[in-house]
């Protein structure tokens, strides 16, 4: 199966520290998952993300789920999109020999170049906290970044909470409509934000 795969990865177009890493990932999976006896509905499971599902039908829908994306784009109750890079990457990265810094570069490069808020042009820690924004809410913000697809959904109200929108005067039933843009409310120009979320 994915072991099989791992084995049939074209060595002339692959790096050999990948496809080596791929075959010994697999194979430890596999002896883990003998070792420790896995169910059949796991190795089932595993099938049926190959449509190789057993001829009963019945095994499915059970056991692990596999997380077979890099990038994930996650959609939002309040609008938008959120992206998020599969931690494999980064260990992958380390293991395949680069530097912490090449990692953490790469990271943000598929992340879409989200840094901290102190970097940017116009939305930035200064103008955020002369607005009313507290540093407790600086720093959810700037933890969120990095996995934001969007500047805006870094302000979203499940990363600052209720409490925050309150203080900053916002109406709850502002709050919840779809494509509220807290940045917007705080004064900041649509083209202002673009700069910002280019940055």
């Amino acid at each position: 199966m994915h072991r099989d795969a791992a084995y049939a990865i074209d060595r002339d177009k692959c790096e050999e520290g990948l496809w080596r890493a791929a075959c010994e990932d697999w194979d430890e999976a596999v002896r883990l998952g003998q070792e420790k006896r896995l169910p059949q509905r796991a190795v089932d499971r595993a099938r049926a993300h190959r449509n190789d599902r057993p001829a009963d039908g019945l095994r499915h829908h059970r056991g692990f789920e596999p997380d077979f994306a890099l990038v994930k784009f996650k959609k939002l109750a309040g609008g938008g999109y959120f992206k998020i890079v599969n931690q494999s990457v980064p260990e992958a990265l380390k293991r395949l020999g680069y530097a912490p810094a090449a990692v953490q570069e790469i990271v943000a490069h598929v992340s879409g170049y989200q840094t901290r808020c102190s970097a940017r042009p116009h939305v930035n820690r200064a103008s955020l906290k002369a607005r009313g924004l507290a540093d407790d809410d600086l720093a959810k913000i700037e933890n969120t970044l990095l996995g934001s697809f969007e500047l805006d959904l870094a302000f979203g109200p499940w990363v600052l909470g209720e409490e925050a929108y309150a203080r900053l005067g916002v109406p709850a039933e502002r709050m919840r409509r779809p494509g509220f843009s807290l940045l917007s409310y705080l004064g900041f120009s649509r083209s202002e934000i673009r700069r910002s979320q280019r940055t």
